[in-house]
């Protein structure tokens, strides 16, 4: 009788199928990546007026907002940095 199991000399050498496999996702991701870009610079946008109705009722209910108050006015102009004392406020 003869042997059916396989030797090592015939087997298929090569990659393993799942390098095999992300090499060829990898390859496709690139394809896909050259298009895109090809499409974002190579194809001019239409730029045309954009307009959105907005209904009346809408606008009669809102009210302006009020600007931000202004920031607080220096506490004291006696208080100064000085070089010499690292950044500590003098009195």
């Amino acid at each position: 009788m003869m042997s059916t199991s396989l030797t090592v000399s015939d087997r298929r050498c090569g990659m393993p199928t799942v390098s095999r496999f992300l090499t060829f996702i990898l390859v496709v991701a690139g394809l896909a990546l050259a298009v895109v870009l090809a499409l974002a610079y190579l194809v001019p946008p239409d730029t045309r007026p954009m307009t959105a109705p907005v209904d009346a009722a809408v606008l009669g209910a809102a009210r302006p907002v009020d600007p931000p108050s202004p920031p607080p006015a220096a506490a004291s102009s006696e208080a100064t940095t000085d070089g010499a004392n690292d950044g500590e406020v003098s009195p």
